[in-house]
């Protein structure tokens, strides 16, 4: 990603995996931005996707916002980062509901649906986040045949992202409550059951 030191590069690899929680996630991100602010490198880019994830995670949604536009901002003309931006859309989707800003929400999840099955990234790491952002959106909007539909694609290829584990409990708490506003209590306890065996 042409980071500038060793040690960027390995905090930039510490994020994907957040092996040692959300707040060292939230650390080794602002370390690779501030290290690589003057390159606008790939990895500033994957820094400050990672600090607006990380933020979200740990309850920051309006400070997610910010970082995560940032991202996409970063990624917008750069074919080879669309899948950093299909990711920076659909966790600014959730950061954006977290918010109760369901109009950017809404728009973000389409826009990371659409451009995930225009590049074929559907059955990808993205493409399940992208599909998750979008099963949220609509079954909040009431349109539960397409919600379920979404949620199914997502759940079709989840375990492209058992290997982080906090992506793994993340995306199943988020399947969970989708599963509830739908309807299906026993998929949502078993998604919730899942989440806290991740993080056990």
């Amino acid at each position: 990603d042409g980071a500038r030191s060793f040690r960027s590069a390995l905090a930039s690899f510490r994020t994907v995996l957040a092996a040692s929680g959300i707040e060292q996630m939230l650390s080794d991100a602002e370390l690779v931005c501030d290290e690589e602010r003057d390159a606008s490198t790939v990895c500033y880019l994957r820094g400050k996707l990672a600090s607006g994830v990380a933020r979200l995670l740990l309850g920051q949604p309006d400070r997610a916002v910010r970082e995560l536009r940032e991202s996409l901002t970063l990624a917008r003309d750069e074919p080879s980062l669309v899948h950093l931006r299909i990711q920076g859309l659909a966790y600014l989707s959730f950061a954006s509901a977290q918010s109760g800003d369901w109009s950017t929400a809404r728009r973000t999840a389409q826009e990371a649906a659409a451009l995930s099955s225009e590049e074929g990234l559907d059955h990808s790491l993205p493409g399940v986040v992208a599909l998750t952002a979008r099963a949220c959106v609509l079954a909040h909007d009431g349109e539960s045949d397409r919600a379920e539909a979404a949620l199914a694609g997502a759940r079709r290829f989840g375990n492209l992202v058992r290997g982080s584990r906090w992506m793994w409990a993340d995306t199943n708490i988020r399947w969970g409550n989708t599963s509830l506003d739908l309807g299906n209590r026993p998929a949502a306890r078993e998604h919730v059951d899942e989440a806290r065996a991740a993080l056990s």
